[in-house]
């Protein structure tokens, strides 16, 4: 059996690599979580958006968001609009 400084030494290199595979994926957790936060907290702010264009700051920037559903109804609710008002014309006009 060896000496007892290289028992520390062996000792200490486990007690040292157990620790190393405790704390990293319990960083890559803590890592994981706030990425999480950060996500749910985006995605409530788009969910909670009823306006067409939205800017918004988050983090430092300045998110601008356009809500495609809300944007093809708005166009839609146009293109609706000028076909009623020219048919009507158009109508009136031809009678």
């Amino acid at each position: 059996m060896g000496s007892t400084l290289e028992a520390a030494v062996v000792f200490s290199a486990v007690i040292t690599i157990i620790s190393a595979f405790v704390i990293c994926p319990l960083e890559l957790c803590g890592r994981a979580k706030e990425m999480c936060d950060s996500f749910l907290t985006e995605q409530g702010d788009y969910l909670s958006n009823e306006e067409i264009v939205d800017t918004s700051p988050m983090d430092g920037y300045d998110l601008t968001d356009i809500s495609p559903e809300r944007f093809c109804t708005f166009l839609s609710g146009i293109s609706d609009n000028y076909r009623i008002i020219y048919g009507t014309l158009g109508d009136s006009l031809d009678g």
